[in-house]
């Protein structure tokens, strides 16, 4: 009886050595960034150690001038087949040792075993490996993220990553930065691969709502001013060919230099359209800051240019480099426009107020005393003549037919 037990309590621990081996093994192959390889190592290597132990060892004990040398060479293949291994768990220890290892001590996310998959064409074996990592670390942002990715460019599912983004989403206590890019992420993913400019449009206006007076709500703003409906302006196609004029033949025999046709968009297109846009899409900056660039060079208008500056430097969220920027501009254009020293001084020492103790307020402080200088030199370039403007040009709302920059600029007042 007693033997009997003895026999099934062998067969009981033989068959847990052989579970906990085979949960090893399967563990092994997928954390493992080429499970092919490994497993086809294991294979070799279980094909050594029963030539070792069928033809090695009884050749050694039996010849051992002959069987010494086989056993060696059958040890030398393991080495060739398992020396990376071993390398590798010698020297982690040092390396973990020269630079410090993990940095906050708790284990963390393997994702190169799905790079590994992605870079073989394998997505769904991608797929399920990120998801037992997701399993192990639920709501982790960069395997969520990636996730999503390969949902919507691999695997061609926008539903899918648009579900998995809205699960990162729910996580408690993100950030704002790290929402307004996922939001940001999905939005070209649907631009891009389903061209749904109205689910884009949603993603968008979800981080200004969310984040109405942040950067995050600011740049939304700007790529809500950019789709390519309703607000913004359709994409760029193919451009039309652009027909070129013949050239004068012989013109060095002609008597008189042939006549210089007008450029088709002048001050006054260009500004009308300007104005159209922002009266469709408010929120367009770049355009904006062109059109004050334009009162104030080519109308001498320096009152609509401030105005329309003003509207980019107080607009909610607006990152501070781009405020610095325009306050800059607003300096410049009144440099150029020939107005008092004390207007520009003002507009750079804004800069010191609102940024004080910065680099920008100490280029600001030392660009006001260099004012006299920039001053002086802009006087002393010589003034050019200008047209008879109209009274009360601000005021005028119609569209003089005039040509050139002596016709009333229209004004694009909305905020």
């Amino acid at each position: 009886m007693r033997a009997f037990l003895s026999r099934w309590e062998n067969l009981l621990a033989l068959a847990l050595l052989g579970g906990l081996g085979l949960g090893w093994a399967v563990r092994a192959l997928r954390r493992s960034e080429d499970p092919a390889r490994l497993a086809s190592r294991w294979a070799l290597s279980g094909a050594l150690l029963t030539g070792i132990v069928l033809v090695g060892i009884p050749a050694a004990l039996a010849m051992p001038l002959g069987g010494v040398p086989l056993l060696a060479a059958f040890g030398i293949l393991l080495g060739v087949i398992w020396a990376p291994s071993f390398a590798e768990m010698l020297v982690r220890p040092l390396v973990n040792a020269w630079t410090g290892g993990m940095a906050d001590g708790q284990a963390k996310p393997l994702y190169s075993v799905v790079e590994a998959r992605l870079k073989a064409g394998r997505y769904p074996e991608a797929v399920a490996v990120l998801r037992s990592e997701l399993a192990r670390f639920p709501g982790d942002y960069e395997g969520l993220m990636m996730l999503a990715e390969i949902q919507a460019e691999r695997l061609n599912d926008l539903d899918a990553a648009g579900q998995t983004i809205e699960e990162l989403l729910q996580q408690p206590g993100r950030a704002p930065a790290s929402v307004a890019a996922a939001l940001t992420r999905l939005a070209d993913w649907r631009i891009k691969g389903r061209r749904d400019l109205e689910g884009a449009r949603l993603a968008l206006e979800r981080i200004v709502a969310t984040f109405p007076a942040t950067e995050e709500g600011y740049w939304a703003r700007q790529r809500l001013a950019k789709l390519p409906s309703g607000e913004g302006p359709e994409p760029e196609g193919p451009r039309a060919p652009v027909a070129l004029a013949r050239s004068v033949e012989n013109l060095g025999l002609q008597d008189e230099p042939p006549a210089r046709s007008a450029p088709a968009d002048d001050p006054d297109t260009r500004v009308a359209r300007w104005v159209r846009r922002l009266e469709e899409c408010p929120h367009d900056d770049e355009v904006r800051e062109r059109l004050a660039a334009a009162y104030a060079d080519d109308y001498r208008r320096l009152d609509l240019a401030r105005q329309q500056l003003e509207q980019l430097t107080e607009q909610p969220g607006a990152p501070a480099r781009l405020v610095i920027h325009w306050l800059n501009l607003l300096a410049d254009l009144q440099i150029r426009g020939g107005a008092k020293e004390e207007e520009a001084w003002q507009s750079l020492e804004r800069i010191c107020a609102r940024y004080p103790g910065t680099p920008a307020a100490e280029l600001a402080r030392k660009r006001q005393r260099q004012l006299p200088l920039e001053m002086r030199a802009q006087h002393s370039s010589g003034s050019v003549p200008l047209g008879q403007y109209e009274q009360h040009l601000g005021l005028k709302t119609g569209w003089p037919s005039g040509p050139g920059p002596a016709s009333s600029p229209p004004r694009a007042d909305n905020p």
